[in-house]
């Protein structure tokens, strides 16, 4: 469908509303009620020119009378395009009341109702609402409204509609742990996707969220394949933020593989692009999170601390609660490592209400990781029914989100358990737990 159809179907449907006349009232032995909403639509392939040529006639639309009402309905097409533009930024920007009023606003003006592309536009930006604000469930709703609109009305594939909803579909997945679901979201995203078309910056976000799936399905070789592609599409688009995230996700998967002087150069990579070219300090308290925590897992507990405080520095500024919660329970896992028991205590207490909190906690990987903390602690206070509860909670979640690393990890800790209290039944069932949970990660 070419956009001169869709103009003039626009317009023929303006002057007829202008005429207060109905698809009745213009149909006859010339020309059908489907046929008119057909023209109207701009899917005249099968509609002769005559015919087109008859309704025009009707309405008194004559060449000077179409480019005058063109020429308008290009003013308000752009007026329109620059108001969902400044929706778009209020959005990113967390002013959530005024973008709301201004979609309501919006959404009462005829004009964006004549016009499937920007009716389009507009339910997107409101799922990126309700993305934003993390009902999940309406912004998934919202995007699957924007790919029906976008095939129904056949709109030019250029605009990248379908491939934008589908990408953040995708992440409505995610928030629900669904990551094979994800996964096959950001593939017909892909498949959607115009690359001569409008928002350049998209496919490079597209494979960095496949990388995210990978990464969460402990599935390293193919994340690290997405995050590259990632950052080639993103330096093309000069997309500086997501180059940082992918620095910053490639960083996490040599880590899992404990390559941790690889991933630290790559922490410093994200960490000088940051601040560079993109000073934000919501990335950046990721950033120094990540960093702290690879240094943690290198036993360098001094640059551990040292980055989680910058970390809680920046999260004070941010008021991130998920983030807050993630950093008090990083220094929580420091602490217990050092033997300073009571401040990790400290830490998981603050830590608990804040990340347990699933509106705040953004992945179940997060929770799981603070289970972990929390578990050896209440085996070190001697609290057993406590540590018992917790394993037992934490086997389940990682059972059921199909993280078989962490699920491991609770085996691990059972084990040594029974192992010092001399339970060797237990023990044995728990070692086989391992070995069970490797065969399932192995897909076996």
């Amino acid at each position: 469908m070419s956009l001169e159809q869709i103009e003039l179907g626009n317009i023929i449907r303006k002057k007829r509303k202008s005429l207060g006349l109905t698809l009745n009232d213009l149909a006859g032995d010339n020309i059908s009620v489907p046929t008119i909403s057909n023209i109207e639509r701009g899917v005249v392939h099968n509609v002769s020119q005559e015919k087109i040529d008859y309704l025009l006639d009707k309405l008194g639309l004559d060449e000077q009378a179409i480019e005058q009402m063109k020429q308008s309905d290009v003013e308000e097409r752009e007026a329109i395009e620059f108001e969902l533009s400044v929706i778009r930024n209020l959005i990113e920007t967390r002013v959530f009341d005024i973008a709301r009023e201004r979609i309501l606003a919006l959404e009462k003006q005829d004009v964006i109702h004549h016009h499937e592309g920007l009716s389009a536009q507009l339910q997107l930006a409101k799922g990126h609402l309700y993305r934003r604000q993390d009902q999940w469930d309406r912004a998934a709703r919202a995007f699957r409204r924007v790919i029906q609109m976008s095939r129904e009305a056949q709109l030019d594939s250029k605009m990248n509609l379908e491939a934008e909803a589908y990408c953040y579909l995708a992440q409505c997945a995610l928030y629900h742990d669904e990551y094979e679901k994800a996964l096959s979201y950001a593939d017909k995203a892909l498949s959607a996707l115009n690359r001569e078309g409008d928002k350049p910056y998209l496919e490079g976000r597209i494979y960095y969220d496949k990388s995210v799936f990978h990464y969460y399905l402990e599935a390293y070789a193919p994340a690290y394949e997405c995050v590259q592609k990632a950052r080639e599409t993103s330096l093309k688009a000069k997309d500086m933020r997501l180059v940082a995230l992918s620095y910053n996700l490639e960083g996490n998967i040599l880590k899992k593989q404990k390559m941790y002087n690889r991933a630290t150069s790559l922490f410093k990579k994200a960490v000088d692009i940051c601040t560079t070219h993109f000073p934000d300090r919501e990335l950046a308290s990721l950033l120094f999170l990540n960093m702290g925590d690879n240094y943690y897992n290198m036993k360098n507990y001094k640059e551990a601390l040292r980055n989680f405080e910058v970390a809680l520095d920046l999260v004070k500024a941010t008021k991130d609660k998920g983030m807050l919660g993630l950093v008090y329970s990083s220094f929580a896992e420091v602490y217990f490592d050092q033997g300073e028991y009571e401040k990790a205590e400290h830490f998981v207490d603050q830590a608990l209400p804040l990340i347990k909190n699933r509106n705040n906690t953004k992945t179940i990987l997060e929770y799981l990781q603070f289970l972990l903390v929390k578990a050896k602690l209440e085996l070190r206070k001697g609290d057993i029914d406590a540590f018992l509860s917790v394993c037992e909670e934490g086997i389940r979640l990682a059972q059921k989100s199909k993280k078989f690393d962490k699920q491991k990890e609770f085996h691990f800790i059972l084990a040594e358990y029974y192992d010092t209290i001399g339970n060797k039944e237990k023990f044995i069932q728990e070692t086989g737990n391992m070995y069970f949970v490797e065969k399932m990660r192995q897909g076996g």
